[in-house]
């Protein structure tokens, strides 16, 4: 849906990025650290500095961690706080920090945001042919096998 936002459908609500918001009934925007829960999508929202947060969204079986600013890379205790992730959502406005980033977090599957330097990103991950494509379904029962990146086209 642009630059930093996506909206992900689960069975029990829409969630969109930028700013986060799950939508059911009534949307709820979330922009403080913490945990919710909202129609069987819980948010975990981690503190990274005093302007920004990681969110954990867990919903349908996956979790996805949607990761818009950060300047270096991730320290031991928020890798610990964040866990296992599924999908990982990441700004690559910087390509080389991102992709030290994805190693550090190893998700199956990463969805790069933030267009302007996405060519130079997927050279910096050896997918320089990668092409965008306009939507990705996928479940718990239907992640890739071995890391995967899907670059999604704006709408």
């Amino acid at each position: 849906m642009g630059q930093a936002n996506f909206k992900l459908k689960g069975k029990s609500a829409i969630v969109g990025t930028d700013p986060l918001e799950v939508v059911t009934e009534k949307t709820i925007k979330i922009v403080h650290p913490g945990e919710y829960e909202i129609s069987g999508v819980s948010v975990i929202g981690i503190p990274m500095d005093v302007n920004n947060n990681i969110f954990i969204l867990e919903m349908d079986g996956l979790r996805i961690a949607y990761l818009k600013q950060f300047g270096e890379k991730l320290t031991t205790q928020l890798l610990e706080e964040i866990g296992s992730i599924d999908i990982l959502v990441i700004s690559v406005v910087d390509a080389k920090l991102a992709a030290e980033v994805i190693k550090q977090v190893d998700p199956w599957l990463a969805i790069p945001m933030q267009f302007s330097n996405v060519s130079e990103f997927l050279k910096v991950m050896d997918k320089p042919n990668l092409e965008p494509v306009a939507k990705l379904t996928i479940s718990a029962d239907r992640l890739p096998s071995e890391f995967t990146i899907v670059w999604l086209s704006k709408k």
